[in-house]
């Protein structure tokens, strides 16, 4: 029997807020989610780097798979950064998100169309209103 695969939304983010992913280091910050993807045998369904985090989906067979493509994805993306910014870090506060196979191509398309999004909402409202829905307001213990 094979093993299921499940859809792995990961939202990183520099440990500094502001625009942390220049323009000119974006396409390199590609290249590094795609090695992670392909080192790991977990195909990229949508990936998006945006000024400020950055989006990838993948899918992954199984637990042991999915941890070590985020610790790679994660040491590939400070490698690239650090080659221009020796200070660059990533923050430790990842956001994850298991999703069933049937609802990867509904986040994928979520994940592409982020510029649009993003004109409204700040990473914040991102995770509060789509990957955090059924929190507890900010502030409430």
């Amino acid at each position: 029997m094979q093993p299921q695969s499940i859809g792995l939304h990961i939202l990183i983010q520099p440990v500094s807020g502001g625009e942390q992913f220049p323009a000119a280091e974006r396409e390199a910050v590609h290249d590094a989610i795609r090695q992670s993807s392909i080192l790991h045998d977990c195909p990229l369904q949508a990936m998006k780097v945006l000024p400020d985090h950055v989006h990838v989906l993948v899918l992954a067979d199984a637990e042991t798979q999915a941890s070590m493509f985020i610790a790679s994805l994660m040491d590939n993306i400070t490698s690239v950064m650090k080659g221009s910014r020796h200070d660059f870090q990533l923050s430790e506060d990842i956001h994850v998100t298991l999703l069933p196979p049937w609802h990867v191509e509904i986040l994928a398309s979520f994940v592409r169309d982020q510029e649009r999004f993003h004109q409204h909402k700040t990473v914040e409202e991102e995770l509060d209103l789509v990957f955090r829905p059924n929190a507890l307001p900010r502030g409430v213990n």
